[in-house]
């Protein structure tokens, strides 16, 4: 009983602790070298953890270790996932953009016009835990549009009709 409310700590720790490290990279990738050092000593801690529970033969330190590494790798494959997700979905935007201006002769003004008959709702570009607005504008002037993908604080690309092409940005 001693243990139980320590391991519980444990748990949740290494479980918050990944995701909120890789959700910090994602806010703000120029994070990452300070991230770095508090991620080494939180695994150290959690590798201490595990081999005193190896030595001593209490499955919560033993536990703690695997499932430390475990979040950050599932957490990590589903940015990942969430990453191929949204390119995709942004390319799908796109066509329908595409598809309102050969019905209208003019692309939309905003992305709410698809709403309705060319998709239910736009829908956000995911990173991590964190919800982002597909970005566009369209250019009355020069008839074209560009529709703007964050990848977080710094980064992200930029679809230019104007040029039929992805651009990449960031520091």
């Amino acid at each position: 009983m001693r243990y139980r409310n320590f391991a519980i700590i444990i748990y949740i720790l290494s479980i918050s602790i990944p995701i909120s490290i890789i959700q910090l990279y994602l806010i703000n990738d120029q994070l990452l070298a300070h991230l770095l050092i508090p991620a080494v000593i939180i695994t150290i801690i959690y590798v201490i953890a595990f081999v005193y529970g190896l030595i001593q033969k209490k499955k919560i330190f033993i536990l703690s270790l695997p499932i430390y590494i475990l979040t950050f790798i599932l957490f990590f494959k589903a940015v990942q996932f969430q990453d191929k997700n949204s390119l995709r979905t942004a390319d799908e935007i796109i066509i329908l953009i595409e598809k309102y201006k050969v019905d209208h002769n003019h692309y939309p003004g905003s992305l709410k016009q698809l709403n309705g008959k060319y998709i239910s709702s736009v829908p956000k570009n995911w990173r991590g835990l964190i919800p982002y607005d597909y970005l566009y504008f369209y250019d009355t002037t020069n008839h074209s549009f560009s529709l703007n993908q964050k990848f977080g604080k710094h980064g992200g690309r930029v679809w230019q009709s104007s040029m039929g092409s992805w651009d990449y940005y960031g520091d």
